[in-house]
């Protein structure tokens, strides 16, 4: 099974329905239903982690504080990509790059840790 299709498998929790993804990609002029900003998400995270992807879904849909990462993480890489599209300051792609690599440190440990590994 292909991991979209894995993720296309689970049930949306509740709170992860309505508003708040609509708002965080609307925001950045991205429409996307609910479904598609988890793929999205999930996406970014199993690109950078392949070896972690059943984890890192797991957790996607248990924890918000992980969810969060995730969002954190597309959100950036997003307007890292947007900034080096743009005549953005070297500065500010240099922060957006830092900012990347905190949250892939963050994403890192915590996966390690919820899979045995850390």
């Amino acid at each position: 099974m292909e991991l979209y299709d894995a993720v296309n498998s689970y049930v949306l929790p509740k709170q992860l329905s309505g508003f708040r993804f609509r708002f965080l990609f609307e925001s950045l002029g991205i429409l996307m239903t609910n479904e598609e900003a988890v793929k999205f998400h999930l996406g970014q995270i199993f690109k950078k982690f392949p070896n972690d992807s059943a984890v890192a879904a797991s957790l996607y849909y248990s924890r918000e504080s992980f969810r969060s990462l995730c969002e954190d993480y597309s959100l950036a890489l997003i307007t890292l990509s947007s900034m080096e599209k743009s005549s953005a300051k070297s500065a500010r792609i240099s922060e957006y790059q830092s900012i990347i690599s905190d949250l892939e440190a963050e994403i890192r440990i915590y996966l390690a840790r919820c899979s045995g590994g850390g």
